[in-house]
């Protein structure tokens, strides 16, 4: 329910016990999020719909970007975010040199709540500068923000907002980088004894599936000599 530790670089590691539950964020300049209104649909329907959308929409090949989409809100808004793929290989390879797991990987920009009619939103998390309207959350930038701004009356967010906003990952993540081919693979139930036993039963029925069909291949032989 609230932040415990906050700094930078070395020794975040130490704080984590074994099997500890871990959402990495990563930063608005390589993972800008947008919401796209699409209403009417299920929610699987919007968050596929959601990923096409900003796929035809991204600049460079479609092939060399990641897409993913979060929850679905009740009025059909959804978070969508385009990341390219070899900064999602350095991240997962980051943190698998630090032995870390991470349940999601999140983009910080998906963590700024939707401001209120005619305003925007600016917060500082992580380092960055980070600016929110109603259908995008970027990484705050002098020379277009004017433009995006467009006559919007811009809040500043207090550390407690950023605080809070952190903390509640712990019980809803808004956008999940971790899908399709980045998936996490899920540990399977059968410990080693018992895939072993699933091994030789399968080679037993394998064996059994041949013998019958060759059994009664020899007693046709026999039934036919005789």
């Amino acid at each position: 329910g609230k932040v415990a530790e906050s700094g930078s670089d070395g020794g975040w590691t130490a704080l984590l016990g074994e099997g500890a539950d871990v959402v990495a964020l990563v930063p608005a300049a390589d993972a800008p999020v947008r919401w796209l209104e699409l209403p009417g649909l299920t929610p699987p329907q919007a968050a596929a719909a959601a990923r096409l959308q900003l796929a035809d929409a991204a600049l460079g090949d479609a092939m060399d970007q990641h897409v993913a989409a979060g929850n679905v809100s009740d009025d059909g808004v959804v978070p969508v975010a385009a990341v390219a793929r070899s900064a999602m290989d350095a991240w997962l390879a980051q943190l698998a040199l630090a032995e870390v797991q991470p349940r999601a990987l999140v983009p910080v920009a998906a963590i700024v709540p939707a401001p209120a009619e005619g305003q925007a939103t600016r917060a500082a998390i992580g380092g960055e500068t980070l600016l929110r309207t109603a259908t995008l959350c970027a990484e705050a930038d002098a020379l277009i923000d004017p433009m995006r701004l467009s006559g919007l009356q811009l809040e500043t967010a207090d550390d407690a907002a950023v605080a809070g906003w952190l903390a509640g990952l712990a019980e809803r993540v808004p956008l999940d980088l971790l899908t399709g081919a980045y998936a996490l693979r899920r540990k399977s139930a059968l410990s080693p004894d018992m895939r072993k036993w699933v091994v030789r039963l399968t080679a037993a029925l394998v064996a059994l599936t041949l013998a019958v069909p060759l059994v009664q291949a020899v007693q046709l032989a026999r039934g036919t000599s005789a």
